[in-house]
């Protein structure tokens, strides 16, 4: 049998969460504009600064030969406008992002301006909420329910997620997911304390919180059926007012929502376009892949392949280990609130991507799932931390060479650790595995700003564009025909750009210039009419110089010999 160590031997190890939440913050704020500024924060930018994709792109295919400043005004608030034009921006080409994140950051960029830290650091500021809703949580879960008589499993539910390295890379992102991050675990804390005060003012703020949520993010969906699971199907008896007044709560926040929802049934058909890209079929082997590397990267995330192989395998088995454990240790009421998001998240993402293809479960859309695998990591170190068996210590079957409270302080010390170093890592480094696109963006630009008499040509995606444009000098000129993502208007013709190097380009004035194409990850009928385009030029020819992935991104269109 296991009892409680006395309280007072763990007042200590609040010195070292501190420490460890000063990090945390610490890292959140380093570095934030040395990273590559990537394809879905440029149009973050874009909207913010009230513009549309439409407009960006008719505007650089109407401009001929110009500078790279000309694609960074696009990303600076457009003279005259207002948060009505982001709203317009978002409505018309992007309504899957609600406007809460988008609407504070304009403002926040109208106050201190528009430069990657300045917009990521309002990110990274709003991805703090996640640390006290984290620790209030963890207070109503664990501590107003019974299971503990101390705020050490507040404690470390703070420090296991200020060090991770998943949720660092969302706070440093200009995105909402950072935000959406804190909103998550506020609503969870907000229905807990709720269901524990019974009174007006604490489902006026479960409600509030709800109604934010959904304006931050619509996966906030997932978290409402999780919630509606866990009251009415929970298996614990409530007053009918109860059951009443979590449904007006939960009605109310869909009610606020409902302006930005009749955007969304208006515009399914623009949704379904622009995130075409979940539903592409990947291998079996491929989709487990990611699912194993999201649980993991909670904890441990390097990006050192051999390494990041072998010790989250070990992560895996320990949050494998900690949903066992809280199951079997925990009451109904406590289990199910975890069990309940994840089990939600799964039917609702994992199930259709393992039966129907696609690439629904990439981590930003399940974080209700793995804040979840969090809280339950919080209690099991917490459970191993505070509790000591008697003589037979040794006999627990999970490190059983180990007394329990040892093994409470080597997990600790294991998952702070890996944190840690990660973080480490992910502050220096330009780029990682977060950014899905322009990773080979400081190749690229080095590429290009070490050669002579540059000339950018590009018929790339607009995101691609405002990309590029924070990586290079702004009077680097440009010659653009972009491609849209959100907006509908056609694909240009490579013929336009060629034609171009022709008729306004004769053979000596091209001799000396350096001529750069910029594309990356062309398909198989866009690189049959590069190859048509320009390899049969007469008086250049593409020759390969960066690759991303494995495709190539960045060519020089060397003369040729004559």
């Amino acid at each position: 049998m296991l009892v409680m160590k006395p309280l007072t031997k763990f007042s200590g190890m609040r010195f070292l969460f501190i420490i460890v939440l000063v990090m945390g913050i610490c890292f959140r704020f380093t570095n934030l504009g040395t990273k590559v500024y990537w394809y879905d924060e440029g149009f973050t930018s874009l909207r913010i600064a009230g513009f549309t994709e439409a407009t960006a792109v008719e505007t650089l295919r109407q401009a001929g030969e110009t500078t790279v400043a000309a694609i960074q005004q696009f990303q600076t608030i457009k003279p005259g406008s207002t948060f009505r034009h982001t709203l317009q921006s978002l409505a018309a080409e992007d309504p899957q992002h609600p406007p809460l994140f988008y609407t504070l950051a304009r403002f926040w960029a109208q106050v201190f301006g528009t430069n990657i830290e300045v917009i990521r650091g309002f990110a990274a500021i709003a991805s703090l909420l996640a640390l006290p809703a984290m620790f209030w949580f963890c207070r109503e879960l664990f501590v107003e329910t019974g299971v503990f008589q101390t705020n050490l499993v507040s404690w470390v539910g703070v420090a296991v997620i200020a060090v991770s390295p998943l949720h660092l890379l969302y706070a440093q992102e200009a995105r909402q997911y950072g935000l959406w991050t804190g909103l998550i675990l506020l609503g969870n804390a907000t229905l807990l304390y709720a269901l524990r005060q019974r009174t007006i003012a604490s489902w006026v703020a479960y409600g509030i919180a709800m109604a934010v949520g959904f304006y931050t993010f619509l996966f906030t969906g997932l978290l409402a059926i999780a919630h509606a699971i866990y009251v009415f199907a929970g298996g614990r008896l409530h007053p009918r007012r109860v059951y009443l007044s979590f449904g007006m709560a939960l009605l109310s926040s869909i009610g606020v929502a409902l302006p930005w929802f009749a955007v969304v049934w208006r515009q399914l058909q623009q949704i379904h376009t622009v995130t075409g890209w979940t539903t592409a079929a990947q291998p079996l082997t491929g989709l487990l892949r990611n699912w194993f590397k999201a649980h993991s990267r909670l904890i441990f995330d390097t990006e050192i392949r051999f390494v990041d192989a072998a010790v989250q395998c070990l992560v895996l088995l320990l949050l494998v280990y900690a949903i066992f454990h809280l199951g079997r240790h925990t009451p109904r009421q406590v289990w199910l609130f975890v069990v309940a998001p994840m089990a939600v998240t799964a039917i609702g993402l994992m199930l259709p991507d393992l039966l129907l293809g696609g690439m629904r479960t990439i981590p930003r859309y399940i974080l209700p799932y793995l804040l979840s695998l969090q809280g339950a990591i919080a209690y099991l170190l917490t459970w191993k931390l505070t509790h000591t068996p008697p003589s037979i210590a040794g006999k627990q079957w999970f490190l059983p060479f180990l007394p329990v409270q040892n093994q409470g302080n080597l997990i600790l010390g294991f998952v702070l650790l890996c944190g840690i170093i990660s973080s480490s890592l992910i502050v220096q480094a330009p780029t990682w595995w977060v950014k899905s696109h322009n990773r080979e963006m400081p190749a690229i630009a080095q590429t290009i700003q070490a050669a002579q008499n540059p000339l950018v040509i590009s018929d790339a995606e607009l995101g691609d564009l405002l990309s590029l444009s924070h990586a290079l000098d702004p009077t680097i000129p440009v010659l653009l025909q972009p491609r849209c993502y959100t907006c509908g208007l056609p694909d240009p013709q490579l013929s336009t750009l060629a034609d171009f190097l022709v008729s306004d380009r004769p053979a000596e004035k091209i001799t000396n210039q350096t001529l750069f194409f910029y594309h990356p990850r062309g398909h198989d009928d866009w690189t049959h009419e590069f190859q048509q385009q320009f390899e049969n030029h007469p008086h250049v020819q593409p020759k390969v110089l960066v690759m991303e992935g494995q495709d190539p991104s960045l060519w020089q269109l060397v003369p040729k010999p004559s």
